[in-house]
């Protein structure tokens, strides 16, 4: 989860480093961004870059992906078993708006991106969290990985279900 919170800062450090209105001056915004795109991609993912092989990676991509999968939430349109988390689709999109828009030096509307970007990035920590909860509770597994796995999700999603009141 660490890595989570580390692509969340160096998105908010993209915008820190904009400069408005300054196309030759944003290099550093932009290299931010990218950094940011790389850390939740990773680099372990596979020719494919996708469920479609099975080579899922180590970094918040693949977890989105194969959570996809669990909840049934792949595809385009997000009903699907297949396709790729709609969750990665959805943020390639909002990954090359935010870095086109920081290169124009239009550094008010990344804001709204990061702020969406934070929000799909969640979707697969919770659907980890209700998949854990399920095999624990519901299953009554007493498995170490799933035990683990449970409490480092739950840990991960706590602190944003308690700012939600």
């Amino acid at each position: 989860m660490s890595v989570w919170m580390y692509v969340v800062r160096e998105f908010e450090d993209a915008i820190d480093d904009c400069t408005l209105a300054c196309i030759d001056c944003n290099y550093a915004a932009a290299h931010a961004w990218d950094e940011g795109v790389a850390f939740y991609t990773g680099s372990l993912e596979g020719s494919s870059g996708n469920s479609k092989s099975g080579d899922y990676g180590l970094m918040p991509y693949a977890l989105a992906e194969k959570r996809c999968i669990n909840m049934r939430t792949c595809g385009a349109d997000g009903d699907s078993v297949s396709g790729g988390s709609r969750v990665n689709h959805e943020l390639s999109l909002l990954f090359l708006g935010g870095q086109q828009r920081l290169q124009r030096g239009e550094c008010s509307a990344v804001r709204p991106i990061v702020d969406r970007i934070v929000q799909l990035m969640t979707v697969p920590l919770v659907q980890g969290s209700l998949r854990y909860a399920y095999k624990l509770g519901y299953q009554g597994s007493t498995l170490p990985k799933e035990k683990g796995e449970g409490a480092v999700f739950a840990a991960s999603v706590l602190p944003l279900v308690a700012a939600c009141s």
